[in-house]
Order: structure tokens, then sequence, then C-alpha cells
């Protein structure tokens, strides 16, 4: 497989980083990660590449760390490494680092591919969540960002696949619902859509404000609303949702069942419409 390191495409085990890059020391850095799905050609087509990029950008704005790459030049490096890999499904990571320092800073960037996890199972019949123990501070400036620094994101995924859970829900020390490791939670609840506000100080998911838009245009009413863990055991579905799973259905959490334990109707709908919409972005 081929990756693109600072304008060079390269065996993926060629690419080195230097010891000195605050990426590699701190975690001082930004990634993306994007579906890829088949498009004509045969070759994989990324989801809302400008959503990504846009936040991205964002990000390396407020962090200060200087971006010099286009969505344009972004659009032509990916459509280059996918043919390369012959890819025609899987995800996309775009990976941009502090970097080192000479007179100032370079930046390090990345881009690669990946397989894609099969999710029709839990697409179908739902899977299971847990909240986390541990609640994150409503102050950090570090949540609202996708960092490299994600050690704790991974620590609390790796506890929920020892528990057979697909993810851990944070709280924060308001005891607010925030969101997952990887993944922003909705509650149903008579019909009507709840979600954590950015307030909350949780990543603003590109899946999430997809999904908002989309229950406007199926006339389901959507509120972003701070929320407590009492939500969810009420809830009458509950899903969550990020670039790669779109759409996952929950059937439990912790030992609450959630509704009948099926995905529900308004879950179901907003799965399909997801899929119709990447559809039609694929034309």
């Amino acid at each position: 497989m081929f990756v693109w390191v600072n304008g060079q495409y390269l065996e993926e085990n060629q690419p080195s980083i230097l010891v000195t890059d605050r990426g590699f020391l701190y975690g001082f850095g930004l990634f993306e990660s994007i579906r890829l799905y088949p498009a004509s050609g045969g070759f994989g087509k990324p989801f809302r590449l400008e959503d990504h990029v846009h936040r991205m950008n964002n990000s390396a704005k407020r962090l200060g760390i200087p971006i010099d790459v286009s969505l344009r030049s972004f659009r032509e490096i990916i459509e280059r490494l996918v043919k390369l890999n012959s890819l025609p499904t899987g995800r996309l990571r775009i990976i941009l680092t502090a970097g080192t320092k000479s007179k100032k800073y370079l930046p390090t960037y990345v881009v690669q591919t990946l397989p894609v996890e099969d999710y029709t199972d839990s697409w179908e019949r739902g899977t299971k969540i847990g909240i986390a123990p541990y609640r994150r501070s409503t102050e950090s400036p570090i949540y609202q960002h996708k960092t490299l620094n994600y050690l704790e994101n991974i620590l609390f995924r790796e506890e929920a696949q020892r528990k057979k859970m697909t993810e851990l829900i944070f709280t924060n020390t308001r005891d607010e619902l925030t969101e997952g490791a990887i993944s922003n939670i909705f509650i149903v609840k008579d019909e009507e859509v709840f979600t954590p506000p950015l307030s909350a100080n949780i990543l603003p998911g590109i899946t999430r404000q997809i999904i908002c838009n989309l229950c406007k245009e199926l006339a389901i009413k959507v509120h972003r609303k701070v929320l407590y863990e009492d939500a969810i055991i009420n809830a009458d579905e509950v899903f969550i949702t990020n670039s790669i799973i779109e759409v996952m259905p929950i059937f439990k959490c912790d030992n609450y069942i959630i509704g009948n334990g099926e995905p529900g109707e308004i879950t179901k709908q907003l799965q399909a419409a997801y899929k119709q919409l990447v559809n039609r972005s694929l034309k």
C-alpha cells in the first residue's frame, strides 16, 4: 500500500517521521477520518471531503498549526492515492502535525488509505454501549478538535471492547452527556431527536451535522440540548454516528435495554436517508 507524505507517494513501510516532530513527541497535530465509497471507475470516492478539510483548517488555525494544502490539492492527492492502491472502498486518514522547527515550524502531512470493517450486522441488529466511569472537563480546549492527542479515547475504546461494547459515552464535570470515544450520540424520545450541544465541549462531528440536517428535511424535530445519563435509560431509541460507522443503532447501554431492544423506526429512517445522501454524492 502507498501513502502520501509531504508531497511524495511512498510505500507504507518507507516513510519516517523525524524524532523532533511535535506530533510524534507530544501528539500535537490533527487528523480526519473519511469514508471512501465505491464510485464510477471502480475507485473509492471520499464522502464530504470538503467538510473534513474545513474542520481541519479551522482547528489548525485555532491551535496555531500552519497549513498550506488546499481542498483542490487534497482531492488530487487522494484520487491518485486511491488509484495507486486500487481501492474501491475503505477509509481515508489525513494527518497534519505541528512538525519540526528550523527558523519556523514546518508541518508534516500524511494521507493514508485503510480497509473498512463490515458493519452490516450492527446496522441491522444494533450494538451495545456503556457510560464511561470518568468525567471530562468542560474547560479543556482539546475536545472540540480532532487531535492526535488521542490516548484517553484509545484507553476507553479498549475498555469498551473488553466489555463487548462498541463505545463508551462520556459525561462532563457538569454531569452532562457529551460524546463517545469515536462518535456523537443521539437520543429519540416521543419521535423527536436530541443530541448534546457543542457547549457540552464536544467535537463538532461531520456526521452529527448531516443527521441534524436530515432530520429537518424529514420533518423530524431535532434538538441540540443538554442531556443527562437518564436520557439514555428513558429513550425510545439511541444511535451513535461518525463518518465511518454512519448511523449505528444502540439496543443496550450497560444493563439497560433501549426501547424494545431493536433498532427504532426513526433510526432506520435516518439510516436510509444517510445512505441515499451518500449515493447521490457519488453520481
